[in-house]
């Protein structure tokens, strides 16, 4: 399975694991966000980020992976599929890749991660492509809400 050749990947990175998020589905990035931690989220739900006017839902790639401890300096990917839209909170973001060539997870890797289906290699390392549609599809109902008034 090849992604076309103008298919373009922006690298993100958390705890050593590399993750690509396909660049049509991004829409900003945004370095040191200040996320509103709400109690009684379920991960990997970490809290709202103000993103043009509207609270998003932010979700954690370190939940993601089981791990509750925040990243030191965490980048928010605001990220849409269709209708539905979110942030990512990521370790860091890297370079971007145009092109490589796609290939499906083994089932035993993406055990309780279906939002993980396929990856590529870059620079001699597994990359795991997030599937957005999987992925906000289980956000649906918290993300996009419009945000309260100021008082």
């Amino acid at each position: 399975m090849t992604a076309g050749r103008d298919q373009r990947w922006l690298l993100c990175e958390c705890l050593g694991e590399t993750f690509g998020l396909e660049l049509s589905g991004i829409q900003e990035i945004i370095y040191r966000p200040s996320v509103l931690a709400l109690p009684g989220l379920e991960p990997p739900r970490c809290g709202l980020v103000l993103w043009q006017g509207r609270s998003l839902t932010m979700v954690s790639l370190r939940l993601l992976r089981g791990r509750p401890e925040p990243p030191v300096s965490p980048v928010a990917v605001i990220v849409a599929d269709g209708g539905r839209q979110a942030g990512l909170l990521a370790d860091g973001i890297g370079e971007t890749v145009r092109g490589p060539e796609l290939f499906p997870l083994h089932p035993s890797l993406c055990a309780g991660r279906a939002y993980l289906t396929r990856a590529f290699l870059w620079n001699g390392a597994a990359v795991f492509v997030l599937d957005l549609g999987i992925l906000l599809a289980g956000l649906a109902p918290q993300t996009g809400r419009p945000a309260a008034p100021a008082d």
